[in-house]
């Protein structure tokens, strides 16, 4: 038994490793920050705070359980029906493929009913996972698969439980590891129609009102598997030595360095790296990144890079807004005592958080920038240093990277990056001006009627050929027909959509989006509405 506990843990972190750069965090809850004996507000996943749902009974209270740990007390307080917390993915969004991690720590204070589901967007019909420990210490857990429960442990009063679920959403099977020790692993959860969409935990209608539990550390993030890559650099077929290129993304190099001259270097990492060297003492010497030429991510991003440091020096991130040198959304300073220093366009020049960095050893730099909230969150080396912070800055979004060493008075500093990623929800890729715009867009889309009943027809013109999807979807992201799905030749084309989904019944009332993708690429969508 216990080697095969260690296999199967050995594949789950293979597993793992093998996850996409992509990540977008959508929620993160961490109570630290809260006061002792409040309660907490329903203001969604951009807080990491739970929604008004069935079953909460507004019961939590912040408790200390240490120096500087802080989590959330559930109690039981009443004898027929539940007290619990429901946590909803970031503005409600019902992931549906891809890979979606939780986490989460849970300490029982008693021996009594408790639950724990993953659920749809509609919590009477559907689960994804149902964790439930009974008043006589056992566990069992659930999926719409494999209903009734199943008991498969015991739990004991003051029992901390470390819960991690990976839902594999594209091949419908998840993974479920309890206190670092795998469960189940390829479990087939038996939902093929909807995505995971909230999170409840709480104490269960048990006919009496004792009992309580705490949470903790609750976590999700996405590597969804519709993510548009804007830009991927790692250097390993650059020659050594020799000056880099300014090719832009689309071979993974810099679009401008200046105060310097890049090369490719070993050293730092096991891969060669870019070597960014102090020149001057009167400029800094700088190294900058765009996405896609002109093209602008007006949507959630997934950036990462590794850095190095030869000495204790100048250096600095930039995160830029496309079409400008100045706007910042974030700007990562690295000062010669040591310091990380963040800045950004609400608190330019007060550096309102600080970590530590050492020269000569990497660092693993991560941030989850959405658009639509404004905000950012950071990860060092994995532990996570911002979270949703409001950077300021409206408009255009973000655009380019620029490493780089500061003015500093000496050419003492260097600094190697690595392994580059952004990655862009599929979607967000919009021409900053239209003589930008890429060849592949196509010069119309539209539809007529509009609104219509019962069927509309949808006309788009290729300006040269390519592969494209035609799909139709609702408010909530999920498609409810494809209408195209193949290679097309350039020209006008045609398409009607009676008004029916992929089973051929008639969509109920209300707005959907036809969305057009060639070769991947999401270039336009149309709003569509039906009327009955």
């Amino acid at each position: 038994m216990t080697s095969k506990i260690l296999i199967a843990a050995c594949v789950l972190s293979l597993h793992l490793a093998s996850i996409a750069e992509a990540r977008f965090i959508m929620f993160d809850a961490h109570f630290d920050n809260r006061a002792v004996g409040s309660s907490l507000d329903r203001r969604g996943a951009r807080f990491g705070e739970p929604i008004e749902a069935d079953g909460d009974n507004h019961s939590e209270v912040v408790v200390q359980d240490g120096p500087g740990d802080r989590s959330v007390q559930i109690w039981d307080t009443t004898s027929t029906g539940s007290d619990e917390l429901t946590f909803a993915l970031v503005d409600g969004r019902e992931v549906v493929d891809g890979k979606l991690n939780i986490s989460l720590e849970l300490q029982l204070d008693s021996v009594d009913v408790y639950k724990v589901a993953i659920e749809g967007p509609n919590p009477n019909a559907m689960w994804f996972f149902d964790l439930t420990l009974d008043a006589a210490g056992i566990m069992y857990l659930s999926d719409a698969d494999d209903f009734p429960l199943a008991a498969f442990d015991t739990y004991a009063a003051g029992d901390l439980l470390l819960i991690e679920l990976s839902f594999n959403l594209n091949n419908g099977t998840y993974d479920f590891t309890l206190n670092g020790v795998p469960v189940l692993t390829n479990e087939t959860h038996g939902l093929t129609a909807y995505g995971p969409a909230l999170i409840v935990v709480g104490n269960q209608s048990d006919g009496n009102a004792t009992g309580s539990v705490r949470l903790d550390n609750l976590s999700v993030d996405w590597a969804p598997g519709t993510a548009d890559e804007l830009l991927t650099a790692n250097f390993n077929d650059e020659p050594i030595g020799q000056p880099i290129g300014t090719g832009g993304a689309a071979l993974g190099q810099p679009i401008e360095y200046s105060g310097c001259t890049p090369t490719v270097e070993n050293g730092g990492f096991a891969t060669p790296a870019l070597l960014i060297q102090d020149e001057s003492t009167t400029t800094t010497s700088r190294v900058r990144f765009g996405f896609l030429n002109d093209i602008e991510a007006t949507g959630d991003l997934s950036i990462s890079f590794r850095l190095y440091f030869e000495s204790l020096e100048s250096y600095f991130v930039y995160l830029r807004e496309e079409g400008t040198s100045a706007a910042q959304f974030l700007t990562l300073k690295f000062t010669p005592t040591g310091d990380v220093l963040f800045d950004d366009e609400t608190s330019a020049g007060t550096h309102y958080h600080t970590e530590s960095y050492v020269a000569q050893q990497p660092i693993h730099v991560e941030l989850a920038y959405y658009a639509a909230l404004g905000v950012y969150s950071v990860w060092m080396d994995g532990e996570r240093v911002v979270h949703r912070r409001e950077h300021g800055v409206a408009g255009r979004g973000i655009g380019g990277i620029l490493f780089g060493a500061s003015f500093d008075g000496n050419v003492d500093g260097q600094m190697r990056v690595d392994a580059i990623n952004v990655d862009a929800l599929d979607g967000t890729l919009t021409p900053v001006r239209e003589d930008d715009a890429p060849a592949l867009l196509p010069a119309t889309f539209r539809a007529a009627p509009n609104p219509f009943n019962p069927a509309t027809a949808l006309r788009f013109t290729l300006p040269q050929a390519g592969r494209v999807q035609l799909d139709i979807v609702d408010l909530r992201g999920r498609r409810v027909r494809q209408l195209v799905s193949e290679a097309l030749a350039a020209g006008e084309h045609a398409v009607t959509w009676q008004g029916t989904d992929e089973a051929g019944c008639p969509a109920a009332s209300g707005v959907y989006q036809a969305l057009l993708r060639v070769d991947g690429r999401l270039r336009e969508r149309v709003p569509l509405t039906l009327v009955k």
